[in-house]
């Protein structure tokens, strides 16, 4: 995989919102795709499949407040409901008022307080795997777990909590470890200025990790806006009983949503850039003939 691959025909800019400038970019030149990334904020995870969705349609990523190349003013106040306003201002600084939205793990929570606040800007949300503990049977043990991870990063430093939601999440801790050499050669390789390592990984574990979690769906406000809603869930996820694809299948019931196979992990929209892509458009065509 080539690192100078990843900012093809890409052009970027900057929204700001609230305080902060948030660092985005654009490919393509089809109907607009808004991409919400997860954990860690930085949509350079995305650029793989960013570049190959960029064949059929305007693709829009971002790094989200506080993380790579977003700035991370104080006091930093994080909100879910301030990561929609966010999503909004790039969408409209990127020439759209609405979009397909794409948004993983804690991408597709903010996507849908999104679709909740601002139906108008969505015209459809896929949400992959979105970490909902509510949604689940045994929401109160996966708290108490979520909450030691918050405790492990004051208490022993943010490498130890971050290695240690990765095995309770089951998060594919080899392939994180090779995409984060690429990470560290792209920036070397690219002279934008990137929030420090340990800035982008106290605001994962210790200020956005358990507002994520404990967010609590709008199921009635969601069924109300017409939002169409798709539910993404890795394949893997599914036959290894990861306790976000639980969620998945809760919030698909709920909102009486598609549940959708995605190809792979958590993760896997990286290294599977290719049949991720072919799936996601295969989704967003379908969405269309309907």
């Amino acid at each position: 995989m080539q690192i100078s691959q990843f900012q093809h025909r890409t052009r970027s800019g900057r929204a700001t919102n609230e305080g902060d400038d948030l660092f985005y970019e654009v490919r393509g030149d089809g109907p607009p795709l808004l991409m919400i990334c997860g954990g860690g904020g930085d949509s350079w995870w995305y650029y793989p499949l960013a570049d190959l969705l960029a064949r059929h349609y305007r693709v829009i990523t971002y790094d989200r407040r506080a993380n790579a190349r977003s700035t991370s003013k104080a006091p930093l106040n994080f909100e879910i409901s301030q990561q929609s306003r966010d999503a909004l201002a790039v969408l409209r600084a990127a020439g759209e008022n609405r979009a397909v939205v794409f948004g993983s793990s804690s991408g597709a929570i903010i996507g849908l307080d999104l679709a909740k606040r601002y139906p108008e800007a969505v015209r459809l949300l896929v949400a992959h795997e979105p970490p909902l503990l509510a949604l689940l049977k045994n929401a109160a043990r996966w708290r108490r777990s979520i909450a030691s991870v918050y405790k492990t990063s004051l208490k022993f430093g943010t490498t130890a909590a971050a290695l240690r939601f990765a095995l309770l999440a089951g998060l594919p801790i080899g392939q994180m470890a090779q995409a984060a050499k690429l990470a560290d050669a792209f920036k070397k390789e690219h002279s934008a200025a990137y929030v420090s390592a340990e800035r982008n990984a106290e605001v994962s574990m210790e200020v956005e990790l358990l507002p994520v979690v404990n967010y609590i769906p709008d199921i009635a406000a969601l069924k109300e806006s017409e939002v169409r809603v798709v539910v993404a869930v890795g394949e893997e996820s599914l036959r290894k009983k990861r306790f976000y694809a639980e969620a998945s299948q809760a919030l698909a019931a709920q909102l009486g949503a598609s549940l959708v196979p995605f190809p792979g992990n958590h993760l896997s929209f990286f290294h599977m850039a290719n049949e991720w892509a072919a799936t996601l458009h295969r989704v967003l065509l379908a969405s269309e003939a309907r």
